[in-house]
This record gives structure tokens, C-alpha cells and sequence, in this order.
């Protein structure tokens, strides 16, 4: 497709609030006229007489750049242009697998359950589908700084994908972010500038600086380009199910870019014709950082409120892309819940355990939301359910997981090992768990 071809398909931006209608160009923080977030809109009609599901079946291009004709960035990245592709982590970004859960299933007595395991990314989460984005529109503009914020996935994620273009990163993170996400962001080489504040505090600060040096800034309340990444995660399980739409798409909710993400995913599906409908979109937050499930269930608009929660990734008093989110959940026809940290954890261990998933604390969201539903008697057993892990469990390690067991030492003698083996009964002494003895 020719550059003019794919600027063509592009309208422009939309205001999601006083609905103002802005041309494509350079990245827009926010609406010209109200400062609320803005929507980049397709010419989906356009679109349509030449983009279906063997567009993307057919692509060449790896991860979730199958769905450039759908993306707002001109051209592929120059990672993606060598033969042997994909050549780095940013050409990487997608295709994570889907997994039917039968233990799920069999457990809740409810199915088909899926698992869709954004764990596998190059950084570990979700968030570099909006990363690889930011940083491939970055180049596009010319932009020779990218600067992000918080202590959460999407900094390393960012970090990551700057290192893998040679794009200097500079983060603006909470001094008191977890040091394994510290020691990742100092692994990517990112220049990284600890501050006396919360997320939102240094992602303020981070658009101040950005705005004033002329560098291009991650925000994912305020660049729409992030919303465009996290949309391809609703191509892809569309993509992975042949187009045969879930009834209901869990996700945890953060700031609620992810969420308003699949909400527009799923949409231009169906406005595409590849679908025919759209999935309900349940939003899962702890119920000490229930932001949106408040505002949600109360009508209103998103309102700050206190954080007391061990999911890093969630612990938001205010979404940024609040808005967007809520208007997702209302199309789809969906909701938001809120869980204890308790059922988090809980979750941790039972994605673990019944399926080989590590998920973060805030990945695990999905599954506790479906058990709450499924304990309320609130979702037809026969529906189909896709639960999106987000993250990897490795950064949650420094979290009081009560439910993992402690390893006691034992002495190096088969005696010892007998004797501590008698309290795994599943497992017990002559290896009753139907495994062949060896002689």
C-alpha cells in the first residue's frame, strides 16, 4: 500500500467528549479545544472493499504488524523490512497464544474458557502492543527522545522498545517503584529519573517535559496511539477463533486503556463485516483501587479515589483513559467488578497451578472476575469466555503471597526426602499419581 493510500484511510481525530473533529497529523495530546482524550477514526467504509479476514490470514509481517492496513503508522518499522523477520523484539510484539482451559472449565463448570496469555510479550506484558506504536510513530515524526512515566509494565515496556530501535527512552518513575522493574528499565539502557511523587504525579510531569524539549510522549490517557496498539489484541483473539466472537472478554482495568482498546478493536471489526457482533467487555479492579467499577455502577463520571492494593499495575486513584473505557463498557454492553486482593492472589495460584500461566497480580484480575461471576450466578455456563492475562508474575515476587507454601530445607538423604514427601498426598511415597516406576 502507497503512503498516500495509507494516510488515506485515515480521517483523523475525534474528541471522545465535545465530539471535535481534527485532521491526521503529527500525534495529538488530548482534544485542541476540551483537553479530553481523542480517537483516531478509520475510513472503515473505505476499509472495508479491501481488507477481510485474508488480509491478515495472509500477511507476512510478524506479531500484530499483520494489521498495519488497520494501524496509524505509514509504513512498517525498519525492523520489520529484512528478510528473516521478525529482526527485534518490536517486530515481535503479538501473536501470544490462546489457550482452551479444560482444568478451568472443569473447576468453575463452565466453558469454553480461553486464556489469552499477554505474558509472552518481548517485556513481559500487554502493554507493548501500545509501545511498539508509540515508538514506531515516534520514529515516523522524527522525534529523537521518547519519554514515559510510572512504576508499572508499561515503562520497562517502553524501555524495551526503544532499546530495540536505538530511540533514547527517558522514564519519570515513583522512587519507590519495585526494584525488579528498576533493574529492567537499567538493563533496556533507559535514562531513568527517580521522583519524590505517585504515577500520575510523574506522568504529569513526564508531558511537561515532553512538551517543552520537543519529545514524544507515552500517555496512554492522552495519545491515542496507545489505544490503537492494545485494539490489536481484540484483532488477534478474533483472528485466533476464526472470527467466531467470545461472548465476553475479561480484562483488568488500570488506567483503562487496554480495555477502551478491545472496545474499539472488537467495533471496527464488526463495522469491517468480519463480525457480526462484539463481545461484552467485563472491566475487573481490586476494590482498593475501584475507580471506574465506582463510577460505573454509580452512572457518573470517573472520580479520584484512595489506593490501597498489592496489583502494582492497578494501583490508579484516577484512570486516564477513563472515559474511553467507560464508553466501551456501555457499548459492549458489559461491566465492571471489583475483587479483593484476597481472590487476586488466589487467582495467581490457580492459573499456576491448573494451567502453567505465571501471571502478575494484576493479570490474574480476569480469572478472579469470572469466578465472581460465575460464585453470583451471574453468566449462562454455556457462554464462552476469553480471560486476558496481561503480565508475567516475575515483577509481583516482593508481594505477600500468602498462598505460596513455605520450602522447608531437608537433610541430603533419601530418609529425609521420604519423610517431607509424605505431605503431598497427590504425589505420595511410591508415586500413586499414575506415573510409570522405574526399576
Amino acid at each position: 500500500m502507497s503512503q498516500r493510500k495509507r494516510q488515506a484511510r485515515i480521517l483523523g481525530y475525534r474528541c471522545l467528549a465535545c465530539k471535535l473533529d481534527a485532521p491526521w497529523g503529527p500525534t495529538l495530546y488530548g482534544c485542541p479545544s476540551c483537553g479530553r482524550a481523542l480517537q483516531i477514526e478509520l475510513d472503515l467504509p473505505a476499509l472495508k472493499k479491501t481488507v477481510g479476514a485474508e488480509t491478515f490470514r495472509r500477511s507476512r509481517l510478524p506479531g500484530h504488524w499483520r494489521f498495519i492496513p488497520l494501524l496509524p503508522v505509514e509504513t512498517p518499522p525498519p525492523s520489520l523490512s529484512r528478510k528473516n523477520a521478525p529482526a527485534s523484539p518490536l517486530a515481535s510484539v503479538g501473536s501470544t497464544p490462546l489457550y482452551r482451559s479444560r482444568t478451568l472449565e472443569r473447576k468453575l463448570r463452565h466453558g469454553p474458557v480461553y486464556i489469552k496469555d499477554e505474558g509472552r510479550n518481548p517485556s513481559d506484558s500487554v502493554k507493548d502492543r501500545s509501545t511498539s506504536l508509540v515508538a514506531a510513530r515516534a520514529l515516523e515524526e522524527g522525534a529523537q527522545v521518547v519519554i514515559g512515566a510510572g512504576s508499572g509494565n508499561a515503562a520497562v515496556s517502553l524501555a524495551c522498545m526503544g532499546a530495540s530501535v536505538e530511540l533514547p527512552t527517558v522514564l519519570v518513575v515513583p522512587a519507590d517503584t519495585p526494584v525488579s522493574r528498576l533493574a529492567k528499565l537499567s538493563t533496556f539502557g533507559a535514562h531513568t529519573f527517580l521522583v519524590d511523587g505517585s504515577d500520575e504525579a510523574c506522568i504529569d510531569l513526564s508531558a511537561k517535559i515532553g512538551r517543552k524539549l520537543g519529545w514524544y510522549v507515552h500517555d496512554s490517557g492522552k495519545n491515542p496511539i496507545c489505544r490503537e496498539g492494545f485494539k490489536t489484541l481484540a484483532y488477534e483473539i478474533a483472528l485466533d477463533l476464526k472470527f467466531d466472537i467470545p461472548d465476553m472478554v475479561l480484562v483488568a482495568v488500570g488506567n483503562g486503556a487496554v480495555l477502551s482498546g478491545l472496545g474499539k478493536g472488537f467495533d471496527e471489526l464488526r463495522q469491517l463485516g468480519l463480525t457480526d457482533r462484539v463481545p461484552k467487555l467485563i472491566g475487573v479492579q481490586p476494590s482498593g483501587a475501584s475507580a471506574l467499577a465506582q463510577a460505573f455502577r454509580n452512572g457518573g463520571p470517573v472520580a479520584r479515589v484512595s489506593v490501597d492494593t498489592q496489583a502494582q499495575s492497578l494501583r490508579i486513584p484516577e484512570p486516564r483513559d477513563g472515559l474511553a473505557a467507560i464508553k466501551a463498557l456501555q457499548k459492549s454492553g458489559g461491566l465492571c467488578l471489583e475483587v479483593l486482593d484476597e481472590e487476586l492472589l488466589e487467582a495467581v495460584v490457580a492459573l499456576g497451578r491448573l494451567e502453567g500461566v505465571f501471571a502478575e497480580l494484576a493479570g490474574a484480575a480476569a480469572l478472579a472476575g469470572l469466578e465472581k461471576l460465575v460464585r453470583e450466578r451471574r453468566l449462562r455456563r454455556d457462554r464462552t469466555v476469553v480471560l486476558v492475562v496481561g503480565g508475567y508474575g516475575m515483577d509481583d515476587l516482593t508481594a505477600d503471597h500468602t498462598e505460596w507454601p513455605r520450602m522447608p530445607a531437608i537433610a541430603p538423604t533419601v530418609e529425609a526426602f521420604e519423610e517431607a514427601l509424605a505431605r503431598y498426598p497427590r504425589i505420595g511415597p511410591r508415586g500413586h499419581t499414575g506415573a510409570a516406576t522405574h526399576h
